[in-house]
């Protein structure tokens, strides 16, 4: 069983109990396995359980303690955070442990470019870490970054000269509103010469969550005077960007190979 599926059986156990002492937790999750899969669970398999529990601590979503307060605040003690119920009811297999959520991205789109792979990564580390701005930060990047490549991409493909200068000069210099008021212009325009439904279905809804990550990226978590990042807000993005990610990429591959004369 691998780690991912652990760690689900983890949750699941906590959803039923919110606070427990680990060999509980444990002789749980040994009955669970065998269910699944007719045997026992194997000392590797274990170990791996043992690793989860300390990466939901350092998640912050698992401390050390009970939930009424009566015991002590050490293990094998464990209970739920407030982080953690959050994360029970919210979470899908890729989206907390970073190399899986990389690996999820190339089974969206294979040739996963390097910046917005290591972006992906460091976001999820850092929240990982409850580093909030800096996987703000992280994400947004990753978003960027998709962003300019589909920019780019446009930009190659428009037909008409006067309007390639524009979309040149907004990869030099451009605003973020006026980057995806192009693009669109550029889908609306691709749509009306023969792109699939199947491309541009859902387009406009993740492009402008992505924009929303990179705002967040440039005004909440960097600004002066803004300064403030949540981690309900911070999730979100986490849990959006595989789906706006795979939007812009589809976009991405028509544009790169359907060159304008």
């Amino acid at each position: 069983m691998d780690r991912n599926e652990i760690r689900r059986h983890i949750l699941s156990v906590f959803a039923s109990d919110h606070s427990s002492d680990w060999g509980s937790i444990r002789s749980r999750l040994e009955e669970l396995i065998r269910e699944d899969t007719g045997r026992r669970p194997s000392k590797e398999e274990l170990m791996v359980a043992d690793e989860v529990l300390m990466d939901l601590v350092i998640e912050r979503s698992v401390t050390f303690g009970s939930q009424s307060g009566n015991a002590e605040v050490r293990p094998p003690f464990v209970r739920l955070t407030d982080a953690g119920r959050d994360l029970i009811k919210t979470s899908q297999p890729h989206n907390f442990d970073p190399e899986d959520y990389v690996g999820y991205l190339r089974t969206l789109a294979p040739h996963l470019d390097d910046a917005t792979a290591q972006y992906a990564l460091e976001a999820l580390r850092a929240f990982r870490q409850n580093l909030l701005f800096a996987s703000a930060v992280m994400i947004g990047a990753a978003a960027e970054t998709e962003i300019l490549r589909l920019l780019q991409a446009t930009t190659i493909w428009e037909p008409d000269t006067s309007r390639k200068q524009l979309l040149g000069d907004l990869l030099d210099r451009g605003r973020l509103p006026a980057i995806f008021g192009a693009i669109n212009d550029s889908v609306e325009a691709a749509r009306k010469q023969g792109m699939p439904y199947d491309v541009h279905q859902g387009t406009t809804t993740h492009l402008l969550s992505l924009q929303e990550m990179i705002r967040v990226q440039r005004n909440d978590a960097v600004h002066p005077a803004a300064g403030r990042v949540s981690r309900s807000k911070v999730l979100l993005s986490l849990q959006s960007f595989p789906a706006a990610f795979e939007s812009a990429e589809r976009l991405y591959g028509w544009f790169s190979n359907h060159p304008n004369p």
